[in-house]
């Protein structure tokens, strides 16, 4: 995703000689060529404080060509780490043994790895939750698992649930998540697989009594304690409790 980004960032119209009118252009495409500052040539501007810098960093760069963002920065070319600097925003790469990691010191390539790996993470979690018309929400955490509502006859609601396309296996489970007047969680009750499809769960909404739950809830499939996936009730849903 990172690496998409970038490509569509220097598929920009920047003049393909590197030559800007003024000094914040060069500097801006400096960014793109994980170096600093700017140069003057013949009354215009360029990129990185060094020209063999910026002419170097730009044949490294386009003969990387894209590359995948690693939870670490660690990669076994030059090339690859400085193509991962330029998409990640920082400057220059250093050797690690065999390794090379992107950006010039150690710490900055350390904290933006982690950055850009928690970013891609967040994105993909906002692209797998989806808004349903009935007014509940999916939230699918693990891309195998699948949670559907089936129907709900009074205070009993049957779910489909299932992973890479199959029954859950052992261990996981399927729960409801209801909450007090307060808003707070109360618990996470399992629910009952059907005899007859083992991809069938039943849950039942808790019973008012003082204090009563409200009538929006949750329901997740677990994996010893992990979310996989989970539909969001609200409170106007025809799904409510």
């Amino acid at each position: 995703m990172v690496m998409n980004k970038y490509q569509e960032e220097i598929s920009m119209p920047y003049p393909t000689n590197g030559l800007y009118d003024t000094v914040e252009e060069a500097e801006q495409a400096a960014e793109m060529a994980a170096c600093e500052g700017h140069h003057e040539v013949n009354g215009q501007y360029m990129p990185c404080d060094e020209h063999d810098e910026y002419v170097d960093n730009m044949e490294m760069i386009e003969s990387a060509g894209p590359v995948q963002m690693t939870e670490d920065g660690m990669y076994p070319t030059e090339a690859e780490a400085l193509a991962a600097a330029a998409a990640a925003g920082c400057t220059g790469t250093h050797q690690m043994g065999d390794m090379w990691m992107m950006c010039g010191e150690h710490a900055a390539g350390e904290q933006v790895a982690e950055d850009m790996v928690q970013r891609a993470e967040e994105a993909q979690a906002v692209e797998n939750e989806t808004a349903n018309a009935d007014g509940t929400q999916t939230i699918i955490s693990d891309p195998l698992a699948s949670l559907v509502i089936k129907e709900k006859n009074s205070r009993t609601i049957s779910v489909e649930a299932r992973y890479d396309g199959r029954f859950l296996s052992d261990g996981m489970e399927v729960c409801i998540t209801q909450y007090n007047q307060y808003g707070n969680a109360v618990g996470c009750r399992p629910g009952s697989q059907f005899a007859y499809a083992k991809q069938l769960w039943s849950v039942t909404c808790q019973r008012g009594s003082n204090g009563s739950p409200k009538p929006y809830y949750t329901i997740r499939i677990l994996d010893g304690g992990n979310e996989l996936a989970r539909i969001d009730i609200s409170e106007d849903s025809r799904y409510r409790c």
